[in-house]
Order: C-alpha cells, then sequence, then structure tokens
C-alpha cells in the first residue's frame, strides 16, 4: 500500500495476484472451448452407435429368420431403414 498526495492509502493490485487471475481466466476459457467441440463429437457417436445397432438388428432378424435383411440408405431423405427380403428398385 502506498500513501497518496492526500494522506489516504491508496490499494492496487500486486503482480502476483494478477498472475493468478489472468491464470485462472485461461484454464476456464480452455474448458469452454473444449467442451464446445465435444458436443458436435457425441452427437456423431451417439448417430454411430445407433447405425450400428441398427445393422447388427438386421444380421439378428436375417439369423433367426433365415431370410435376407437390408439396410437401405436414402441420400435425399438423409434416412435409413432395415427391409426384409429386398430384391432391389
Amino acid at each position: 500500500m502506498t500513501t497518496g498526495r492526500d494522506g489516504v492509502r491508496e490499494r492496487a493490485y500486486t503482480l502476483a495476484e494478477m498472475v493468478v487471475v489472468v491464470l485462472v481466466l485461461a484454464i476456464a476459457a480452455a474448458i469452454v472451448i473444449g467442451s464446445i467441440g465435444t458436443t458436435k463429437d457425441a452427437q456423431a457417436i451417439s448417430g454411430a452407435r445407433v447405425l450400428a445397432s441398427d445393422v447388427e438388428l438386421a444380421r439378428n432378424l436375417a439369423v433367426t429368420t433365415q431370410a435376407p435383411h437390408t439396410v437401405l440408405f436414402s441420400s435425399d431423405q438423409q434416412s435409413y431403414k432395415v427391409v426384409a427380403n429386398y430384391t432391389g428398385g
């Protein structure tokens, strides 16, 4: 603390206090920035798991019914479905 011209003590932050504040803000920013990308990654992983589960379902249906089952993808509707005895077309 220093004393000003009018005899009132002035309060200032030390360099160490400023460094600590900057480090805390940097860590908080890194956590926020890191979590932004993981949301899209989690959605992609979730979608891949659903697709893998449906492919497994098609396989299990084919084994249990002794009939071919196909996973058909529709690019224009951005979807897919499991179809029994698909002949093409």
